[in-house]
């Protein structure tokens, strides 16, 4: 019988192997273990659909969306050959899995697809092909920087040049002035949100959508979402055995 040395050695090799293949079904086991009572969106974005699934289930769920909704609209009604308006995501869903529910969100529009981030546990939604945080930061290095100074101020992480404008979106906004670090080398602009999202002291995600601002520069917003997780006593959240 193996020891359970032995088999944390297996389990570290089976992963170094498979190229993260094991982190990955980890953390795909904890979005199948968790479990919402409802979940109930009609006619929503993509980004509001991920804002219900968090307060739903207590799991930020970041978003890259690349589609007006006129736009995904229009893809609903190509594909389902209907003549009525659709006008976004809906769903109407009881007892089912985060995982579940993720997949009945990017079935909707098949041009998108979602990941689990094992190291900050955020799950991120974004184009298949073509994202627009694919690129990849070369050595950042934030220490002790505030949410003002590293996207209002200095623009650490070159959103500018991409035509990413940075919103707030009013109401308050002390927490930009909560102090994070980041610190990487060959990191994605993607993973470095999520890095400086986790950081934040609530619960909170972040997204990104498109805005044809063109004359202004700019064809996208990222702003960050805090969400209260309903109901508060957590009957929407349970786990399976």
């Amino acid at each position: 019988m193996r020891t359970s040395i032995e088999i944390q050695i297996l389990i570290w090799i089976i992963n170094i192997l498979c190229g993260g293949f094991f982190n990955m079904t980890l953390g795909q086991s904890v979005l199948e273990k968790t479990v919402v009572d409802k979940f109930n969106v009609e006619k929503v974005s993509l980004c509001d659909a991920a804002q219900e699934l968090s307060r739903s289930c207590g799991i930020s769920i970041c978003v890259e969306e690349t589609k007006t909704l006129s736009e995904l609209d229009k893809d609903i009604q190509f594909r389902a050959l209907e003549k009525k308006s659709t006008v976004g995501i809906t769903l109407s869903l009881k007892n089912e899995s985060v995982e579940y529910i993720l997949n009945k969100i990017v079935k909707v529009d098949r041009n998108y697809k979602w990941e689990f981030d094992e190291s900050t546990e955020i799950v991120n939604i974004h184009p298949v092909n073509n994202a627009p945080l694919d690129w990849t930061l070369e050595n950042i290095s934030i220490n002790e920087k505030t949410f003002r100074e590293i996207f209002l101020l200095d623009d650490l992480l070159g959103l500018k040049e991409q035509k990413i404008a940075f919103d707030t979106e009013g109401g308050n906004l002390s927490w930009l002035d909560l102090h994070v670090s980041l610190n990487a080398n060959s990191i994605t602009v993607r993973k470095a949100l999520n890095q400086l999202c986790k950081q934040l002291t609530f619960k909170a995600r972040w997204e990104l959508y498109k805005k044809d601002l063109e004359n202004f520069g700019i064809q996208f917003i990222l702003v960050f979402r805090g969400y209260g997780i309903f109901p508060e006593n957590n009957n929407s959240k349970k786990e399976m055995d």
